[in-house]
């Protein structure tokens, strides 16, 4: 029921209704209107009444909620009744269905909008987000036309029956069709989705890239994930190391920081060149971590600066002693070093009598000197003798497979004498030098070499020492005669032997000299020539002949010639039940292949139970090795017959594989 306002004695000739809005007209030609308490202002269609009111005398209020115009003469309109409604209510208020789009804030419902449908596509798994995005922006698109030119009425009905045949698009700005509004929703879901897009790429923890997810799950995905069957090798290389007995010299088990240093991004870096002379930008990090790593390692073998300088960019050991000769010889020049089956290495020049087998050996011209066969020991007078005959540029004091200490003053006579640049290999030892549980050859040397992967315990890599200052004094003038070693190194390394140095390996290796330099490391090095002492008492126990009839370093030498079996045929044995050694050359060997001894580097109650397990193999070799015809007794032969089945071996490998596994393996 409609509750009519005072109408003053005014007689009504005729009235319309509609859901909000009244109008009536007098049989005075005037024209009123109201409306529902609430519901409306009781427009005119002139706007809002408050400001109705400033109209002047065209307009005045007659009533509460009635607004009457100065009498007009007005017709009755000749529409149907059902659109009569539409048209007077539309005439007499504002569209409440389109005004909210030009409130403040009103766009943030793009916004909202987009996150939903962008969440709903998130649900399909088997799109990658690139798929995802597109048929966001799509459904947007689509879904914003279809509200706006194809949707009537609803939604966001404030009106209800007032814009039931209008579309959003004909009720907004009173249809125009290119009014800022329109041209702003128009805009928006083209932009929007796109800007939310590029905000998340911005403010995200997940790294942004043009490529496909593929393509970026290749780029971030963990090595399991990308690559499970590398992934699988190196976590069988682990579970190895983890449950076998590992006594090869050569080898150490570094630590979890210096893993941590190596796989780093400092790989990603090219960077030719040394500190400050780079061929390449953005090396001033590289640049501070080289320079760290060098004042690490003058520190680590308690060298100063004044009268040594390091390259610490040459990749490995063989390579930095061929960087060395290249830098002091011409090609065919001399050089001395000591025989490999007598304890050398084939980077000192190692040739056979019918073939050169060292790159050394065939740019210069190498004669070795040996070991006495009966002691084991180096003959420093067959040395000296030899060198004076041979006169060699280079004298390489340094071993591979020597367990005794190298006398470095007598070297640096015989060098000092035929004039030769003295060249001490360390590598095997440079551990026990850094903690100084041996003689340090640095107080006779001119150069240094050494790898940073055995007994320094660090990465792969290699280091090239060289001395600064001065080398002599010209007996008739009396003048100084300088060092002239650190340019020629440096050159030879780069550009004369490689390019780019393994920055994330001078990293770990400049952790690896930090460690070096502490109290737990001397602590850990004593204990290996301890473990070293060890084996040797064990082994002679046992009547095993050791070379040189024992050890002064890490490692010792077992001769199995008194034992008729060789050390490759051990070797295999030994790698069945979990134990990893190294077969090697020994004095008066004919054949590097079938060599007659093994090679053993390591609390030393643990070793002498080692040395149970290594005699256990040495004899199930020769009872092998016994067993096969002599039409079939080769190594090849005796690897076949070794895998066939044996419950012994087997309890032996489980027994091992248990024992080793309760150590701890930094990884």
């Amino acid at each position: 029921m409609v509750i009519l306002p005072d109408l003053q004695g005014k007689l009504i000739k005729d009235v319309v209704v509609g859901d909000y809005h009244f109008l009536a007209i007098t049989e005075a030609g005037e024209l009123l209107s109201w409306g529902l308490e609430s519901q409306s202002n009781g427009c005119l269609g002139l706007g809002r009444m408050e400001t109705l009111d400033n109209y002047g005398d065209n307009i005045r209020r007659e009533g509460s909620g009635l607004r009457v115009t100065n009498p007009v003469t007005v017709s009755k309109p000749t529409i149907e009744p059902d659109t009569l409604d539409t048209k007077i209510d539309q005439s007499l208020n504002p569209n409440l269905n389109a005004d909210w789009v030009h409130y403040k804030g009103a766009w943030i419902i793009h916004i909202v909008l987009i996150i939903f449908v962008k969440l709903f596509y998130d649900f399909i798994t088997v799109l990658d987000n690139d798929w995802k995005w597109a048929l966001t922006n799509v459904t947007y698109n689509i879904g914003s036309y279809i509200m706006f030119h194809q949707v009537k009425g609803t939604p966001f009905e404030f009106n209800s029956g007032a814009y039931d045949n209008l579309t959003m698009w004909e009720q907004i700005d009173n249809g125009d069709q290119y009014t800022p509004t329109k041209k702003f929703l128009m805009m928006s879901s083209f932009y929007i989705p796109n800007l939310i897009r590029k905000a998340k790429v911005i403010y995200s923890t997940e790294m942004p890239y043009n490529l496909s997810d593929k393509h970026k799950q290749l780029v971030e995905g963990s090595l399991p994930e990308t690559d499970p069957e590398v992934n699988d090798i190196i976590n069988d290389e682990i579970s190895r190391q983890k449950h076998s007995i590992v006594l090869i010299a050569s080898e150490n088990f570094t630590t979890k920081a210096v893993f941590d240093a190596l796989g780093t991004p400092m790989c990603n870096k090219y960077s030719e060149g040394y500190p400050g002379a780079r061929y390449y930008g953005g090396n001033e990090h590289i640049d501070r971590m080289e320079r760290l790593c060098q004042s690490r390692a003058l520190k680590a073998f308690h060298v100063s600066p004044e009268k040594w300088g390091v390259n610490v960019q040459t990749l490995s050991g063989s390579p930095a002693n061929l960087q060395v000769y290249q830098a002091i010889m011409k090609p065919h020049e001399r050089l001395m070093g000591l025989d490999l089956p007598h304890g050398g290495h084939l980077s000192h020049g190692y040739q056979t009598d019918s073939r050169k087998i060292s790159a050394v050996s065939t740019y210069f011209e190498t004669m070795p000197y040996r070991v006495d066969l009966e002691t084991g020991l180096i003959d420093y007078d067959m040395l000296e003798k030899t060198a004076v005959l041979y006169r060699p540029k280079v004298l390489v004091a340094g071993t591979s497979a020597y367990c005794r200490l190298i006398d470095y003053k007598k070297m640096r006579e015989i060098a000092d004498k035929v004039g030769a640049y003295l060249v001490v290999d360390m590598a095997h030892i440079s551990g026990l030098v850094a903690a100084g549980v041996i003689p340090s050859p640095f107080e006779y040397a001119d150069i240094v070499t050494t790898t940073t992967h055995k007994s320094l315990r660090g990465p792969r890599g290699a280091m090239i020492f060289f001395r600064r200052g001065v080398r002599s004094v010209n007996p008739k003038t009396g003048q100084e005669v300088l060092y002239d070693l650190e340019n020629p190194i440096n050159f030879s390394v780069f550009p004369g032997h490689q390019g780019g140095p393994h920055n994330h390996t001078i990293a770990a290796l400049a952790t690896a000299l930090k460690q070096a330099a502490t109290p737990e490391f001397k602590l850990y090095q004593e204990q290996v020539l301890k473990n070293a002492k060890v084996l040797e008492t064990e082994f002679l126990s046992k009547d095993y002949s050791l070379v040189s009839n024992g050890t002064d370093s890490h490692m010792v030498l077992v001769s199995l010639r008194d034992k008729q079996i060789d050390g490759a045929r051990v070797e295999a044995i030994c790698e069945l039940i979990n134990i990893a050694l190294n077969k090697n050359s020994i004095p008066g060997d004919k054949s590097a292949l079938v060599p007659g001894g093994v090679r053993i580097g390591m609390g030393e109650d643990d070793f002498k139970k080692i040395v149970e397990y290594i005699d256990f193999a040495v004899n199930y070799a020769k009872k092998v090795q016994a067993s096969l015809p002599k039409e079939a007794n080769r190594l090849k032969d005796f690897k076949e017959k070794i895998l066939q089945h044996d419950e012994k071996l087997e309890a032996i490998k489980s027994e091992i594989h248990e024992w080793v596994g309760t150590f701890p393996l930094s990884v």
